[in-house]
């Protein structure tokens, strides 16, 4: 799934903004955007403008109210009249045979009232679909069929919800929208699973000590399942997540546990997951700035096998000095090669790496290039 256009119309503060998302030189739409411009220009909202209609197709979210975006006021949003945002959302062949696949098991799981009540609806197969939101009100292209090629990943979820893992290798396949937020850290944007729903609607004002916690679990389970497993254990996800960790710091590696005693209690002993740069051991705590501003990115990619999807990066360059950043750029499609990548910056560098064919500035002020 690509955005190739959005209109957008009285949203925060866009009177009136058109951008086309297509290679300028080429008319494809681009696997890797830039949205450039200086600070208060708008580029959060835009990013902003694109994620919400995203998130509501999709069913990650089930309201304006449910968007979690640090800096997004719902009681705002109607403040400037009638909100509307149009965007041209196009689709692979691949991932509309996954979405009929797991809409068809969906169904077939549901209850015998609920199917006689609904009839199935095959996700349709349009090459591109026109997704508006108006106010409050959503719509998917002009068919139930081309509204339900936006919900494979929420029929997936409703098999994960009740613990039937074995669906999880139907998200490699299915799109999606995913966003990573410019205050982004281990404590801000590493999804908590297991968390209560009180703090997953938080997430922006998560603690960053709980934070680092829940991530540090996590991977202490996943490093704990790769040492115990055999041969027959499908997927190997810390594997995975150090592969993408060193296409973009070449010279890091995955250390391993450290055991130490607890300074709460003489009995008991902390766990730290290690990392290695070459020359010292270190705690994920203890990653520099720019690491964490990255760590949260790969880890999703893993945890939720993100592929086929429109992945949003607010200040790509976000505690990067600028080499890093454009290593960081250049790796995107290494990363996940069937993704859509729109990010914002206002580097000169991260500019230099995608090039003006790309890259869409907004107006107003004076670049910080």
């Amino acid at each position: 799934m690509k955005v190739e256009s959005i209109w957008i119309q009285n949203f925060k503060k866009f009177e009136n903004l058109e951008v086309s998302f297509k290679n300028k030189i080429l008319e494809e739409v681009s696997d890797r955007f830039l949205i450039l411009g200086d600070n208060g220009s708008g580029k959060t909202t835009l990013l902003q403008a694109i994620a919400l209609p995203l998130a509501l197709a999709t069913g990650k979210i089930q309201s304006i109210a449910d968007f979690d975006w640090i800096g997004f006021l719902p009681g705002r949003y109607w403040k400037w009249g009638t909100p509307r945002i149009e965007l041209e959302v196009s689709f692979e062949a691949e991932e509309l045979q996954a979405t009929r696949e797991i809409a068809r098991k969906w169904y077939d799981a549901q209850p015998k009232e609920f199917q006689e009540y609904r009839p199935f609806v095959e996700p349709g197969d349009s090459r591109i679909v026109k997704l508006i939101l108006s106010g409050d009100f959503w719509q998917a292209g002009n068919t139930d069929a081309e509204r339900a090629q936006f919900r494979g990943r929420y029929y997936t979820q409703w098999f994960i919800n009740r613990n039937e893992q074995s669906f999880r290798s139907y998200f490699p396949k299915l799109p999606g929208i995913f966003w990573f937020d410019q205050f982004r850290n281990l404590g801000s944007n590493i999804s908590r699973e297991g968390a209560s729903d009180a703090s997953k609607e938080q997430s922006g004002s998560i603690s960053y000590e709980l934070g680092v916690g829940y991530l540090r679990r996590y991977l202490i389970e996943w490093r704990r399942k790769q040492v115990s497993s055999n041969t027959n254990n499908p997927v190997n996800y810390l594997n995975q997540l150090e592969n993408l960790y060193k296409k973009v710091f070449p010279d890091r590696s995955f250390s391993g546990l450290e055991n130490l005693p607890s300074l709460d209690s003489p009995t008991e002993e902390s766990t730290y997951f290690l990392l290695d740069d070459g020359h010292r051991m270190y705690d994920i705590a203890e990653m520099s700035a720019g690491e964490q501003a990255v760590f949260p990115i790969l880890y999703e990619f893993v945890r939720q096998q993100i592929a086929y999807s429109i992945v949003l990066i607010d200040e790509v360059d976000l505690n990067l000095h600028p080499p890093a950043a454009q290593y960081l750029v250049s790796q995107l499609l290494k990363i996940a090669p069937t993704c859509q990548f729109i990010l914002t910056t206002h580097s000169r560098a991260v500019n230099d790496v995608i090039g003006e064919s790309e890259t869409h500035r907004l107006a107003g002020g004076v670049l910080c290039l």
